[in-house]
């Protein structure tokens, strides 16, 4: 590294193994190194594959985004004896040598200071000093030589030891790390003043924003690849409606209910009349939504729909899933009836379509580790005593009041995908509303997306479907043709393919519960109809860059790329590949 100032953005994922273990800062974190008041802006992701440790940098210079990387083999981790300060240059991939470390302490130094309150680094002795400081609810360990005067504040994290300051360096190059708040830009302000958003995956499909990139010059598109979860629907069984409307029904009978709960009562009833027998099918909405989403595509995109392309379009076994593609593609044919469209919606393709691995199961149980925080999350966060004192004469009576008080808050996030001329959103608070929402949103982002307290089970959960979006890519390469391989699913896949893919805003981390919505927003990332598209350009030479569309809306990756949102469809791949 030369001698510059540099400000280092960390995103430090799941450091597994036997050194690196799961008690790790996963925060964002503002690195800040000076020397001549010269200033670097780098962002870093660590992640672990197998027996090495990589970081990821980035820094946008010039107006275009360099990267690059290092990797750390597992040896270095436990046995390193220097501080690397290599110079990042672009597009180039160091691997340390087994005697180095970048930015923390190997287990072996790391056990010798805690030991003997002293150890040696890059050829020097440190002694500790005092333990006064503190960073992220870690105590920091003050240690200095006493020949050069070198400083360093080290985290007492024997599973990730991270230089959190070094000052006096005599090689010049001196660091100091802040945490950095997620950006909130008031977001719960946004949030409550909109309660469809606090529908969760219920918040009904919103109007893209339209932006578009222009296409690098010589580039035309020829081939799309999508997958689309379901569009609006009704909730996923009758039942849901019924235990509802049974309490209500129960407390009627007895005159148990108050104004209010009367009102409810009849609004209930014209819920079900809308309801009955429809529990988890796609809504009139539904339909319009993809319909819209595909008119859009089409119009945005005609050259790749001309003539007649084909068209590969497979689906979930759900009905809802088959009725979302029957709607899309239906718009394809209206919009050019030559279209050679072919329709599956069987078990061939749900290994891909709609796959959970045993991994995401588990993670996805009542008896999941997590759950237990969990519960205690939501006994803080869900309040019915006022809503039920609201609704019935003689609250204590009612069993469950937390139970009734979601069963009445599904239903009235659904409002917004049925269509019926009804709210129940006038019996919420705004508060009680947030509170439910942020439980659902934990469970959301615990149980499919890059929360790192489910060590990556639910991303790579998605790899199957990635892997099929890849080879379908490279076999419209081959072919040449203009075609696109439309997908029909559901939203916890969706989730962990964006979160697998480190989709711009799908993919996070945050180990702080009471700031997961500030990470992840489960409307943002899959509401009804949700999508993503990726849409292929060549030129005459052949060379094939790649856009990706989240909801239609130009979304970035971790890539370095100079024409971005546009990026060289192999480096993806091999982007791709390598996770």
């Amino acid at each position: 590294m030369k001698k510059k100032l540099f400000i280092c953005f960390l995103l430090i994922g799941n450091l597994m193994g036997n050194v690196m273990a799961q008690d790790i800062i996963t925060n964002p974190l503002l690195f800040v190194f000076k020397l001549h008041g010269q200033t670097r802006k780098y962002q870093f992701t660590f992640n672990q594959s197998n027996d090495t440790l990589y970081l990821h940098w980035g820094i946008e210079r010039n107006t275009r985004w360099q990267s690059g990387s290092y990797a750390m083999p597992q040896e270095a981790l436990k046995t390193a004896v220097r501080l690397s300060f290599l110079q990042p240059e672009d597009g180039q991939h160091i691997c340390l040598s087994i005697q180095e470390t970048f930015a923390l302490l190997s287990a072996t130094a790391f056990q010798e200071l805690k030991s003997q309150k002293a150890f040696h680094y890059n050829q020097t002795e440190y002694q500790l000093a005092d333990t006064k400081s503190q960073a992220m609810g870690y105590s920091l360990l003050h240690v200095n030589d006493s020949v050069d005067g070198c400083e360093m504040w080290i985290m007492d994290n024997p599973d990730f030891p991270l230089i959190w300051e070094i000052q006096n360096n005599p090689l010049g190059i001196n660091w100091k790390v802040a945490p950095i708040a997620l950006p909130a830009h008031n977001l719960k302000e946004e949030i409550i003043q909109s309660p469809e958003k606090m529908g969760s995956i219920y918040y009904a499909y919103p109007t893209p924003n339209g932006i578009q990139t222009p296409v690098p010059e010589g580039y035309s598109p020829f081939y799309v690849s999508h997958y689309g979860r379901h569009g609006s629907r009704w909730m996923t069984s009758d039942e849901r409606y019924l235990e509802v409307i049974r309490v209500f029904d129960t407390f009627h009978n007895k005159s148990g209910l108050t104004d209010l709960g009367e009102d409810v009562r009849l609004r209930l009833q014209k819920v079900w009349e809308n309801a009955r027998g429809r529990g988890g099918n796609l809504t009139p909405l539904g339909e319009r939504q993809h319909k819209a989403i595909a008119k859009r595509l089409y119009q945005q995109y005609p050259h790749i729909f001309r003539d007649s392309a084909n068209i590969s379009a497979r689906s979930s076994v759900s009905v809802r899933c088959i009725m979302s593609m029957s709607a899309f593609t239906e718009q394809l044919k209206e919009l050019n009836p030559s279209l050679q469209i072919t329709r599956e919606a069987n078990q061939r393709h749900m290994d891909y379509i709609a796959y959970t691995s045993p991994e995401a199961e588990k993670l996805g149980s009542a008896s999941a580790p997590w759950r237990t925080a969990f519960h205690t999350f939501e006994e803080n966060h869900i309040h019915p005593e006022r809503l039920i004192t609201s609704l019935f004469k003689n609250p204590k009576e009612v069993r469950n009041p937390r139970e009734l008080m979601m069963g009445l808050y599904w239903i009235a996030s659904d409002m917004q995908d049925v269509e019926l001329p009804l709210s129940f959103y006038d019996l919420f608070e705004k508060e009680e509303l947030f509170g439910i929402w942020q439980s659902v949103n934990y469970r959301m982002y615990i149980c499919n997306a890059n929360a790192p307290v489910n060590q990556g089970a639910a991303p790579e959960s998605a790899k199957s479907l990635l892997k099929n979006i890849i080879e379908s890519a490279d076999r419209a390469i081959r072919e040449g043709t203009p075609c696109a391989t439309l997908r029909f699913g559901h939203d916890t896949n969706l989730i962990r393919l964006l979160a697998l893919m480190q989709v711009e805003g799908c993919s996070n981390q945050e180990t702080d519960p009471d700031r997961y919505y500030l990470a992840w927003q489960d409307f943002r990332v899959s509401p009804m109809g949700a999508n993503l598209q990726l849409i292929f350009f060549k030129n005459k030479q052949g060379e094939v860059i790649v856009k990706l569309l989240h909801n239609e809306n130009e979304v970035k990756l971790p890539i370095d790329s100079p024409i971005a949102p546009y990026y060289k469809w192999e480096t993806v791949k091999a982007f791709y590949n390598h996770l």
